[in-house]
């Protein structure tokens, strides 16, 4: 019974595991989308992310290491809060995050402009 039950809490941690290492897909056309007015902008100084926080949401969008892409959180404050923007994000369950609160950003544009693409190389360019 007990190498039984060490089996299976083996099993179910390895799986939680493999859950956690998976990559993330990044491409755009198994994206999830979100119009909404951007409330405000944060960061990370440790590890570089930016975050936008949507007006009536407790999500959390983050652009990972968005600090090394050239993204300024004063720059993207004045650009961007109070302001209708299109995020597409990876719609990827973790267990780090079970219910959802943090979203890995793909995409965001900002009056039809793409200002930011983790699959374009500058990743982020100020709209003209």
């Amino acid at each position: 019974m007990k190498k039984n039950l060490l089996l299976f809490m083996g099993l179910v941690m390895g799986f939680l595991i493999i859950l956690t290492l998976r990559p993330i897909d990044t491409s755009i056309e198994h994206a999830s989308s979100i119009e909404a007015i951007v409330d405000s902008i944060g960061s990370n100084e440790g590890a570089g992310d930016i975050s936008l926080h949507i007006k009536g949401s407790d999500i959390a969008f983050c652009v990972n290491q968005g600090t090394s892409f050239g993204m300024q959180n004063e720059v993207l404050s004045s650009l961007m809060e109070g302001k209708a923007a299109l995020i597409h994000y990876a719609d990827h369950f973790t267990p780090l995050d079970p219910f959802g609160r943090h979203r890995y950003i793909i995409q965001i544009s900002l009056a039809g402009s793409v200002i930011f693409d983790e699959n374009r190389d500058p990743h982020f360019i100020l709209p003209h």
